[in-house]
């Protein structure tokens, strides 16, 4: 549930960042619910890590869209890889 939070955090910040989606989607962008997640645990560079997928919502003033993001947590650091 944390990784979920972090990461759905991470996502909200990089599409706030991106004009063409706060063109499209209006300033005021939030991540919404979750509609399907996906976990797994694997190596990433050598290093043990845990892989998140989720398919969410995303509220932006009158619009509203979809969003998927795929981060990676550093299981030994806790550091957080927003990858796409």
């Amino acid at each position: 549930k944390k990784f979920a939070n972090e990461l759905l955090a991470a996502a909200q910040q990089a599409l706030c960042a991106d004009p063409a989606v706060t063109m499209e989607l209006g300033q005021g962008i939030e991540t919404g619910g979750v509609y399907v997640s996906s976990a797994a645990i694997g190596k990433f560079e050598g290093r043990p890590v845990d892989q998140l997928v989720l398919q969410f919502q995303i509220n932006g003033g009158n619009a509203w869209a979809q969003g998927i993001a795929y981060g990676l947590r550093d299981s030994e650091s806790g550091e957080l890889r927003l990858v796409s």
